[in-house]
């Protein structure tokens, strides 16, 4: 809708004994102020991740990649409302502790901004099928 959006979440677990959302509310404090400085692309999503930690043991804000993610046979299979199968991914997932990502930094103990849009396209892998003759594929069945 041509808005510029922000994305936050609180790296805690239900075992945590506390919540500090205080802390995830003073990082997007302090990136709104970032924000009204600053020229922002449109169609850009800023994705904030904060460790769960109190204000003054966070060690900064970084700005990161996307991390990988994975969910291995953590996958739940049920019915919605109408009948269609849904699918629900829970459990502990398994983080790529790599430098520069969203899930290094929370790890270490940083506030993590990622800068992320829609267009998920591998542009390098486009020119290349494009190279290769992708298009010609069904002109040789």
């Amino acid at each position: 809708m041509g808005y510029h959006a922000i994305a936050v979440s609180l790296a805690c677990r239900n075992s945590d004994p506390a919540a500090h959302y205080s802390t995830a509310a003073a990082v997007v404090m302090a990136f709104l102020d970032w924000f009204k400085e600053n020229q922002i692309p449109n169609g850009v999503l800023y994705n904030i991740n904060v460790p769960n930690v109190p204000i003054r043991g966070l060690k900064g804000i970084l700005p990161t990649r996307k991390g990988t993610r994975l969910y291995r046979d953590k996958v739940t299979k049920f019915k919605d409302p109408h009948g269609r199968d849904c699918y629900w991914m829970g459990g502990v997932p398994e983080d790529h502790m790599e430098e520069g990502t969203d899930v290094w930094a929370v790890a270490n103990g940083y506030a993590s901004i990622t800068p992320v849009h829609m267009d998920m396209t591998h542009y390098d892998t486009l020119e290349a099928m494009r190279s290769k003759g992708v298009d010609a594929l069904l002109k040789r069945a």
